[in-house]
């Protein structure tokens, strides 16, 4: 077992005595694979030392968070709005605040995908740095039809999200490099540039289906 997994597996048995916390539940979140707490990580790496600040740089994170999920339909506008209230924006960071600018880790998440029989012509609109937009998908172009198709399984959709960790930021995990992290890590020797691009998924945890798949938008 590396010195990172042990100290992740100390961190999951810590937590499980003290209580299940927000990243259980509703909320799953792994490093490497591996069930975590994610908070007790994010504590554990605010208080290691120096020469442990680094041991969870490069690691691939990946969340999911389903709970009461709510689906809007603006007639006139033809507009379908999801709103995923119980998400994990509080601890993660997808992109960096206050950037508009297109590019990897900047600005915007871009709809890569949209799953045509469940949102027939619809077009979903870009992801912000704000992280509470993540749990509000809005899709425009959608016909009474399909927004009833997604409000009979609202309660089974979800946020799926999957990144390379890249610094602690105040009370977050970046999955992006900055100096504006409070423990950055370094990019050189983290990952290929292109695995360090995080992504956001609307999914149906009961299929395992894609609805909608978002990733940076990148400059020219």
């Amino acid at each position: 077992m590396t010195a990172r997994w042990a100290v992740v597996c100390l961190v999951l048995f810590i937590g499980l005595f003290r209580g299940t916390g927000p990243a259980l539940g509703s909320e799953i979140c792994t490093i490497d694979g591996h069930r975590v707490l994610l908070y007790k990580v994010i504590n554990f790496w605010y208080d290691c030392l120096p020469e442990e600040s680094q041991q969870f740089c490069g690691a691939r994170l990946q969340c999911s968070s389903v709970g009461e999920t709510q689906v809007r339909y603006l007639v006139k506008e033809s507009v379908l709005e999801i709103h995923i209230p119980k998400g994990f924006g509080r601890l993660v960071s997808v992109l960096k605040s206050g950037n508009k600018k297109a590019g990897p880790g900047n600005g915007f998440l871009t709809a890569a995908m949209v799953k045509k029989d469940v949102f027939g012509k619809g077009q979903a609109a870009d992801l912000t740095f704000d992280l509470d937009a993540v749990g509000r998908f809005r899709i425009f172009n959608v016909d009474d039809r399909h927004y009833r198709k997604v409000k009979s399984v609202a309660e089974d959709i979800g946020i799926q999200v999957d990144g390379v960790i890249g610094g602690l930021l105040n009370g977050k995990i970046a999955l992006y490099t900055g100096r504006e992290a409070m423990k950055p890590c370094p990019r050189k020797g983290v990952a290929p540039e292109d695995a360090l691009l995080p992504s956001v998924k609307l999914v149906n945890v009961k299929t395992g289906e894609v609805l909608l798949a978002y990733v940076p938008a990148r400059g020219e």
